[in-house]
């Protein structure tokens, strides 16, 4: 009787509790975004990322002006410190097993913002959750929020001293589907 209530309260622990981590929201790294979304015809999204500062957000911690920055605030080795990875690379708190794919020089990829892309990043997956018979919050998918962004974008961040401007930003960032 005790092992029967016992594994009942372990059952429903783990209920409430969820999983740390489903298996299904592991990170697919850019590669397998690229492969999608690179061509123009569909908005070459791969392409406007590369060229932006979400692609470059690793590298620049070991910048001249990223160093600097590190070194008045403290920080001896900003491409090791948890405190510039999690919003300069994609996933850095996950667990390792969820982010094989995903290399820190790849910056603040996709999946940053979008979210773990296993569950997702399938093209029959894709169609559905755009043409709406797919929620895609139930296999992964972030919807994009000004909350999305100040996760990093923070007014206390030392590095953007509040002066961050969702709609000004989203503009520069802007990568859509084109109409049909």
């Amino acid at each position: 009787m005790k092992l029967m209530r016992l594994l009942i309260l372990v059952a429903l622990v783990s209920l409430l509790a969820g999983p740390a981590f489903a298996e299904d929201y592991t990170y697919t790294g850019v590669k397998k975004c690229k492969t999608c979304h690179k061509p123009a015809k569909i908005g070459g999204q791969y392409g406007i990322w590369l060229e932006g500062a979400h692609a470059r957000a690793f590298t620049d911690l070991t910048s001249e002006a990223g160093l600097a920055k590190a070194k008045e605030l403290g920080v001896e080795n900003p491409a090791e410190a948890d405190a510039c990875l999690s919003c300069h690379t994609t996933g850095h708190a996950a667990p390792a097993e969820a982010k094989v794919k995903v290399l820190p020089a790849s910056g603040v990829s996709c999946e940053a913002c979008h979210g773990a892309g296993k569950g997702y990043y399938k093209k029959k997956t894709m169609v559905a959750i755009t043409a709406g018979t797919v929620d895609g919050a139930t296999v992964g998918m972030n919807k994009i929020t000004e909350e999305t962004c100040l996760a990093c974008h923070k007014a206390d961040n030392p590095g953007h001293k509040g002066t961050f401007d969702y709609e000004e930003f989203l503009k520069k960032i802007a990568h859509p589907m084109p109409a049909k």
